[in-house]
């Protein structure tokens, strides 16, 4: 867990709603890079959310520029990896 993301995720992020609560799950489990592995499965589960509605909001929070997702080749059991990037709002520092 990297307590750096998760503050960066609440003083940085537009997010909200379902989407801030997927992006603090995926920053909870980041290193101290901001990536991190968790199945969909773990994050609906963390977010309280449907796998599918996490997929779903996983697309929107990448094409917002609120993470990257290194999609895995291969078998059913490969994990996406995701990197959450921190976005400067207009007006913060």
């Amino acid at each position: 867990m990297s307590v750096k993301f998760l503050s960066k995720v609440w003083t940085s992020s537009s997010a909200k709603g379902s989407d801030l609560l997927v992006l603090l799950a995926l920053a909870d489990f980041a290193d101290d890079s901001g990536f991190a592995n968790p199945s969909t499965n773990v994050l609906a589960n963390k977010s309280r959310l449907t796998r599918r509605r996490v997929q779903s909001i996983i697309s929107r929070l990448e094409r917002a520029g609120e993470l990257t997702v290194k999609r895995s080749r291969g078998g059913w059991n490969r994990r996406n990896r995701y990197q959450v990037l921190p976005v400067v709002r207009r007006g913060k520092k």
